[in-house]
């Protein structure tokens, strides 16, 4: 009896073959005359980090939601008072700088693209100009870009985006950085993106500041409206030697780019003992303020109408944390 047991097990065992064997042959036969196959092996394969996903899921939200063409104001404002700055005189004509009348900014067009982690901007400033001048205006070709792949990207969940990167200073500082004799911190680039609000389709706030002497450089603000690229300057920019936009005259462009968003008493400027600087522009609808962190570096803040993103960043111009303001 015992041997007939063990004869049993071995002939079953021969039936299914080798436990570890990669398909059952008697299966494989059965499936064939079904006209099956058996299921190829699953390959696995590791997923990207949380982290590394939403960087990526935030980079093309950027460069999918900001892609076109835009026409609107770009306004920079002092620093010191909060006021916004008025064009220096040499880009203005002579008639409107007499009359009291030189822009506080620039009517800009802009055309936003981008490619995987590469996002560009070309656009034109509008040169002010009054008179004949003005049936056909001057415009300043510009151009720009930056590598997301080197930016801390966030889109949050209220619409708000951020880009920022640090960088170098350039002639910001003076020729003494320039020349390499002086050794500074890397500046940081902190843009923050809003979507549609009471002053335009889109309004970016680029806040430039140094996080090591808890310092805000720069900041510029530009409200811009949904455009067609089958407009001038775009359709038709200025033939070479000339800056002169065929078809695109002061009446367009009013009509385009909208009135400017601020006057020239708009905005202030306050300086806290403890270090921090609040700024107040736009007739209070936006608010930028940063503040010294305990350990070194700076907190930043960029609220429009009440919502707006919170940066932490290290002495060493590094983003630690983006966080949402509401």
């Amino acid at each position: 009896m015992r041997y007939m047991l063990i004869s049993l097990l071995a002939h079953a065992a021969a039936l299914r073959g080798p436990s570890n064997a990669p398909n059952n042959d008697r299966r494989r036969a059965r499936l064939e005359q079904r006209g099956l196959s058996p299921q190829p092996p699953i390959k696995m394969v590791a997923a990207p980090p949380d982290a590394e996903l939403a960087s990526s899921l935030a980079r093309r939200t950027l460069l999918t939601t900001q892609k076109g063409c835009w026409a609107g104001w770009e306004v920079s404002f002092d620093i010191r008072t909060g006021r916004p700055k008025p064009l220096d005189d040499a880009y203005v004509a002579e008639e409107l700088r007499e009359w009291g009348q030189s822009p506080l900014g620039w009517e800009t067009f802009v055309e936003d693209s981008g490619d995987d982690s590469l996002w560009q901007r070309n656009g034109y400033r509008v040169l002010p100009e009054a008179g004949c001048a003005a049936d056909e205006v001057a415009v300043a070709p510009f151009s720009w870009g930056v590598d997301l792949a080197q930016c801390r990207v966030v889109a949050s969940s209220h619409g708000i985006l951020a880009a920022d990167s640090p960088r170098r200073p350039s002639g910001e500082c003076g020729s003494a950085v320039s020349r390499g004799s002086a050794v500074s911190q890397p500046f940081v680039d902190v843009r923050t993106i809003f979507g549609p609000s009471d002053l335009g389709d889109r309004i970016r706030v680029d806040v430039k500041v140094d996080a090591a002497s808890c310092t805000i450089i720069s900041c510029v603000v530009c409200a811009e409206r949904r455009d067609s690229s089958t407009e001038p300057p775009f359709s038709s920019p200025p033939k070479p030697g000339s800056a002169r936009a065929k078809g695109l005259d002061s009446s367009s462009v009013s009509s385009r780019c909208g009135p400017c968003f601020v006057s020239s008493k708009d905005g202030t400027a306050t300086f806290d003992s403890d270090g921090a600087t609040k700024l107040e522009l736009v007739d209070g609808l936006i608010h930028v303020w940063l503040a010294p962190r305990n350990n070194g570096g700076a907190d930043v803040g960029v609220v429009l109408g009440g919502r707006g993103l919170r940066r932490s960043i290290a002495a060493d111009g590094g983003v630690l944390d983006v966080g949402r303001i509401s």
